[in-house]
């Protein structure tokens, strides 16, 4: 019996034989190949084909880009951004206010609630600021500069505050709206300057008689905040840009047009 060392290098040695002739027989056949006219002459019959088919192949990919380059410079320069309208505008303006002031609450409607509940301030805020418009009186401090004094209006206050919680609970359904008047009671009543039951200032700057753009209104409200069983002043100061808050012109226009005036 062979000890295991001499059968291994034995094994080597063969390897390394068969390795070498391998190779050798290799180098053959390809100086054979690379020196046989019929070899050349299959090579370029081969390669013929390969180049026309390359050619035809990149023609077609030239044409689409430039195709596709067109094509896409004629959408580009046709298509336009798409613009909200001025309701819509407002809505969504609204909406987000609202989710703002929600914040930290526990309340949580769907995208359909809060369009509803958008539309409902929106509409009842119209009303109120139009009725402030008739009572309040004006008057300049400064070149650019002017004041509005909205009195108390408890009685009228009272039928604004009952149309408001009718509205939210036709828009919203019964459920939804108290649990929207139990999260938000106190901050829509703030929202409201409490119904007529406040004193209101309001501080504008800039050129009533230019763009909505120029101009900008402090509002400070000091009402009773009875929400919470706890009968007290509060104060309450706000900025508006009616620009941005009202492009229909539906809740600042009425207020407005008394100072122009």
């Amino acid at each position: 019996m062979c000890k295991p060392r001499t059968t291994t290098l034995l094994f080597a040695a063969i390897l390394v034989a068969v390795s070498f002739k391998g190779q050798a027989w290799l180098a053959a056949k390809t100086k054979e190949a690379a020196i046989s006219p019929a070899a050349v002459e299959s090579t370029l019959t081969l390669a013929a084909p390969v180049k026309r088919a390359a050619a035809i192949s990149e023609k077609p990919a030239v044409i689409s880009a430039k195709a596709s380059t067109s094509t896409f410079a004629a959408i580009s320069t046709t298509a336009k951004p798409l613009q909200l309208s001025s309701d819509a505008t407002a809505l969504l303006a609204e909406m987000c206010d609202l989710q703002l002031l929600a914040h930290g609450t526990g309340l949580n409607l769907n995208s359909r609630q809060w369009s509803a509940f958008a539309s409902v301030v929106l509409r009842n805020q119209a009303i109120r600021q139009t009725y402030e418009a008739e009572i309040a009186t004006s008057k300049v401090v400064a070149p650019g500069q002017y004041r509005v004094e909205i009195p108390a209006y408890a009685d009228v206050g009272d039928g604004l505050r009952g149309k408001f919680i009718t509205d939210l609970r036709t828009a919203l359904g019964e459920t939804v709206a108290v649990n929207v008047l139990t999260e938000l009671g106190d901050r829509l009543e703030a929202r409201f300057a409490g119904f007529g039951v406040s004193m209101q200032t309001l501080d504008i700057t800039g050129n009533p008689q230019g763009t909505l753009a120029d101009i900008q209104i402090t509002r400070t409200v000091t009402y009773w905040n009875s929400v919470d069983g706890n009968d007290r002043p509060t104060t309450r100061r706000e900025i508006h840009f009616p620009a941005s808050e009202d492009p229909t012109g539906d809740s600042w226009s009425a207020l407005l047009a008394m100072v122009k005036a």
